[in-house]
């Protein structure tokens, strides 16, 4: 963001944008098992999910997505000042690597989010576009230290081509970049209106130019500058009846509510937020409704929590697993609480 006021204007318009979206995802999940005898296990493993913040660890990670382009977990296991096991591989959470790794005699003791400012990629594979890591940082630079890949979670909602990773450290477009023009045109936008309601009017008095150029002016400006101060709704203007004239010359108002509240809903239209939830702006009309409108955000929001929380949580929830149990369990499974639910009024119908 810029430095100064005008960073911190920018970044008060942009932290909504994200925060709404983040909000909205974190109804994340509810564990599901194919047997009910394995409800004490799911309890299990819903405590060590809520011991974790799981939800708002992921939230967190989301909004960094949100703002840098990549959000970063890092897995505590213990290894954290062990520079040369930082380095190694802590598996997939469902493989035997993970088995190796981790343990109820060596458990995750905790998850955090790394900001995206504080990682960078080391090597990656650019050479062979049919193996797993192509264009994919095995290793990761978190300050100096080199961290496997595995051990780091990394969310990338909106990925780029594999030509312009390298280019952003192996993120993608973030939101704050996608709002940024929508949200400078709302700030002048917003800047220019208010501009013109505070002047709408300008003053005209037709006189003889001329006393302009005697004794350098001074009177003539004196008196501009004496109606300026005095000017207000019981100010007086005098002129001369037969060679001035006083006139004002207003600039129309009509339209410029319109202008404005289309800058403004521009800022929700990138981020797929209605304006009601957004901005508190309710449509106004006979019979006018948002529920079409909130019906489709909830549907974005699910699709966006299939596509960036789904193979992270998986691949968390075979690591928690191993951490409590010291073994998998493929038999447990979650899915996304839906954000949308009936009143009292539709379910009885």
């Amino acid at each position: 963001f810029e430095t100064g006021s005008t960073g911190q204007t920018l970044e008060r318009e942009l932290r909504p944008l994200l925060q709404n979206v983040q909000a909205s995802s974190r109804r994340v999940v509810r564990t599901e098992a194919a047997r009910v005898a394995q409800e004490a296990r799911m309890a299990e493993l819903d405590a060590e999910f809520r011991r974790l913040a799981v939800r708002s660890i992921f939230a967190r990670a989301a909004q960094q997505d949100g703002f840098f382009g990549r959000g970063h977990i890092y897995i505590d296991t213990g290894d954290t000042d062990d520079p040369e096991e930082l380095g190694k591989s802590l598996g997939w959470g469902w493989d035997a690597v993970s088995e190796a790794k981790v343990s109820p005699k060596r458990p995750i003791r905790q998850i955090r989010t790394v900001e995206a400012v504080w990682c960078y990629p080391t090597s990656y594979n650019s050479d062979d576009p049919l193996r797993d890591d192509w264009y994919n940082p095995t290793t990761w630079y978190v300050q100096a230290k080199m961290v496997h890949s595995s051990r780091l979670i990394t969310l990338v909602g909106r990925e780029v081509p594999d030509l312009l990773k390298p280019t952003y450290s192996f993120g993608g477009l973030s939101m704050s970049q996608m709002a940024m023009p929508y949200v400078n045109n709302w700030l002048e936008t917003r800047q220019s209106v208010n501009d013109i309601v505070q002047s709408f009017v300008t003053y005209v008095l037709k006189t003889d130019m001329q006393a302009l150029v005697q004794t350098d002016g001074q009177q003539m400006m004196l008196r501009a500058d004496l109606f300026n101060r005095l000017r207000d709704n019981r100010g007086l203007m005098m002129v001369d009846k037969d060679s001035e004239d006083f006139v004002n010359v207003a600039a129309p108002l009509s339209g410029l509510s319109e202008l404005q509240a289309q800058a403004q809903e521009h800022m929700a239209s990138v981020s797929h937020i209605p304006t009601v939830k957004l901005l508190g702006i309710t449509p106004s009309g006979l019979n006018a409704s948002t529920d079409g409108e909130m019906r489709s955000f909830y549907d974005y929001i699910h699709a966006y929590q299939e596509h960036l929380f789904r193979a992270p949580i998986h691949r968390l929830m075979g690591l928690v697993m191993l951490s409590i149990w010291g073994k998998t369990d493929d038999t447990i499974g979650f899915v996304f609480k839906p954000l949308f639910s009936l009143d009292e009024k539709a379910r009885a119908e």
